[in-house]
């Protein structure tokens, strides 16, 4: 009886000296929190997407009180309010951020861009183009259309339909993942507010894209020839839109031969 009640006792006063060790080893390595931090954090919205390249907002924020990073490489959109209050925490002006969300070059759905073979292998972009024939789709360049894209991310902002991904404006934020996830660099980041999209990335021109999907762009140039701003350019037989010259007059839109541009907006 008596070992055991020294063996408690003794117990005890171990517990009782690590708690007390604890104690002031956290009074003596405590490290008082930057109130910039504290007042950054509650303008950022909290989805911790890491679009910033940073873990999550906590981290991000820190980063910009201590001037290791800018406000504006937030991937929600920072409008005047906010871009205000943090100016008056850091103590200088910062600019606002237009809002962009993420866009799928491609409109090859299964009844436009016809399959060369059945796959049953997983169900996963990246595993599929490790066949030699690069993909089930005729086309070399479109959506795969297994999900990885949808997998990576985190706010339900995309979707496969008919054998393409299809991005919900809504709920994009634009961080950029399924840009990073795409193994046929069919994602690009466009401005919220654009007027129009070019739905094909196909490299190749005329029949050899036909032959291959029946939306696909086939290279003519009209749409770079109708648009008087001058905010298309033809890059590897693709139109690409320069939005900051993009006035939306719809030109691109009407001129082109095959559909694939088509009104961002209202999805015409």
């Amino acid at each position: 009886m008596t070992i055991i009640v020294c063996a408690v006792s003794v117990m005890g006063i171990c517990g009782i000296i690590t708690g007390l060790l604890v104690g002031l080893a956290g009074k003596v390595f405590f490290t008082e929190e930057d109130e910039k931090v504290t007042l950054i954090r509650k303008e950022l919205p909290g989805n911790n997407c890491g679009g910033c390249g940073y873990a999550g907002c906590d981290e991000f924020a820190r980063a910009v009180a201590e001037g290791k990073a800018e406000f504006v490489m937030c991937v929600v959109p920072i409008n005047k309010e906010k871009a205000y209050t943090v100016s008056k925490i850091l103590g200088y002006a910062i600019e606002e951020k237009d809002r962009r969300i993420m866009h799928v070059r491609c409109i090859g759905t299964c009844s436009k861009a016809p399959d060369k073979y059945i796959y049953t292998g997983v169900p996963d972009c990246i595993s599929a183009l490790i066949i030699p024939e690069g993909g089930k789709k005729a086309c070399s360049y479109g959506c795969l259309g297994l999900g990885t894209c949808v997998k990576v991310c985190r706010y339900g902002a995309i979707s496969v339909k008919d054998g393409v991904a299809h991005i919900d404006k809504g709920r994009c934020t634009g961080c950029g993942k399924c840009k990073e996830a795409c193994p046929r660099n069919l994602i690009e980041s466009i401005p919220y507010d654009a007027g129009y999209k070019v739905g094909c990335n196909n490299n190749d021109k005329g029949k050899n894209v036909k032959n291959v999907c029946s939306a696909g762009c086939i290279g003519c140039g009209l749409c770079k020839k109708s648009c008087k701003a001058g905010a298309i350019e033809l890059v590897h037989n693709i139109p690409h839109i320069d939005y900051s010259k993009c006035v939306k007059c719809g030109k691109c839109k009407e001129s082109c031969v095959t559909g694939c541009i088509s009104g961002f907006v209202d999805n015409t």
